[in-house]
């Protein structure tokens, strides 16, 4: 995280909780004048607040974030994308023997993937589709983030192994978590953003 990025994330950050201190102010404000909103600081109100908190940041596409950076993690650390910008930059001479040959077998592996994937919705087994027949509503919709994760992790995986990006195993584990490590300061915000959003809707009435 560069200097100037923890600058403007440490004054958002701040800003979200100031505005959540203003919020509960106003609502015991206007509490007291009779408008038409709840009071967040009154028992009932700080009741309600500590029951929901962790059911607020439930609410925030957490886990799909979780689930992406997982994939991310390991896509980053493998260098699959960078290799894949030279092979379209024409810069097929820069990659080593090593990693020409694990782009080549990532992109068989990838290539394979969709094909079986093309196989699980037109093929003979059609097993992500509804019970239906439609790929409206079937296991395919539900779990296509998934599905998204996994080729992914696949792909630049078997190009991380090959290319000698991951020498060990713990290499590439820790990839998986690497991607949420860096990004972690993201799941402060959602915290805070969440409560937030929450409290608006408490106190409002929405």
């Amino acid at each position: 995280m560069s200097n100037r990025w923890k600058y403007w994330y440490s004054w958002l950050v701040a800003s979200l909780v100031l505005l959540c201190i203003i919020l509960a102010l106003m609502s015991w404000i206007g509490s007291a004048y009779g408008w038409d909103m709840q009071n967040l600081l009154a028992p009932e109100g700080i009741r309600w607040a500590l029951r929901s908190t962790l059911s607020n940041f439930a609410a925030m596409p957490v886990i799909p974030l979780i689930t992406v950076l997982v994939a991310w993690g390991v896509l980053q650390r493998s260098s699959w994308l960078k290799a894949m910008q030279k092979l379209v930059l024409y810069k097929w001479k820069e990659l080593s023997p090593k990693q020409k040959w694990g782009l080549k077998l990532s992109l068989v592996v990838l290539f394979i993937y969709l094909l079986l994937l093309a196989q699980t919705l037109w093929g003979p087994f059609p097993i992500l589709l509804s019970v239906k027949g439609e790929i409206a509503n079937s296991p395919f919709t539900d779990g296509w983030l998934i599905l998204l994760v996994f080729g992914i992790i696949l792909v630049s995986g078997v190009y991380g192994w090959i290319s000698g990006h991951f020498r060990r195993l713990t290499d590439f584990v820790f990839a998986l978590s690497d991607g949420i490590t860096k990004h972690a300061p993201l799941f402060v915000l959602l915290f805070i953003l969440s409560q937030l959003i929450a409290w608006i809707k408490y106190i409002f009435l929405i």
